[in-house]
């Protein structure tokens, strides 16, 4: 590998440029394992640690122009402060969107037999993909960013500068268009 002999410092403080990304590139694959297995300690749950991971890597990426090294083993260090804040933000929002569901009286439904027989059929067929490539763009990008990055739809609304509103409709239409292509190669 090209970076192989670069420290940690030296990835993460390497100037802008086209090697800027090869360079992060090979400092999260030096420490993906690790940061997952911090997560993983921490929530059992696989999915969860490998959206916290992915998140972390982001965070770090957006902020590695603030990294300033400190000697041998600062970068890790510093990884790991993002792991930490990282966790501790999404244990905050899962406590803020309990409360809130609470107050509006809402609860969460699971999917019923008939909705796991449909996302099972496409899941099997590798039809999932297929199918939400065929989507328009806007539902395509909507049903990614909520159901497969798990962004709320208030955070998601934000991003895009539109209503609340218009992304449920853009999840909830793509999501209808789904059933109906599992339901017809049934």
């Amino acid at each position: 590998m090209e970076f192989e002999r670069w420290t940690d410092e030296q990835l993460l403080e390497s100037p802008p440029g086209g090697a800027a990304g090869r360079t992060f590139e090979a400092f999260y694959c030096r420490h993906e394992r690790l940061i997952a297995a911090y997560h993983l300690r921490r929530a059992p749950d696989p999915e969860i640690a490998a959206d916290l991971t992915a998140e972390t890597f982001a965070r770090a990426l957006e902020a590695r122009a603030k990294f300033r090294g400190q000697g041998h083993g600062s970068a890790v260090r510093w990884l790991y402060g993002i792991a930490s804040n990282v966790r501790a933000l999404s244990a905050r929002q899962a406590v803020a969107e309990l409360t809130k569901a609470r107050e509006l009286g809402l609860t969460r439904r699971g999917l019923d037999s008939e909705q796991h027989a449909e996302l099972a059929l496409l899941a099997t067929e590798g039809g999932v993909l297929s199918a939400l490539e065929a989507l328009p763009a806007e539902q395509r990008d909507a049903i990614r960013a909520r159901i497969l990055d798990d962004l709320p739809y208030a955070d998601q609304a934000s991003l895009a500068g539109l209503p609340e509103s218009t992304i449920r409709k853009r999840v909830s239409r793509g999501i209808a268009t789904l059933r109906k292509t599992a339901k017809e190669s049934a």
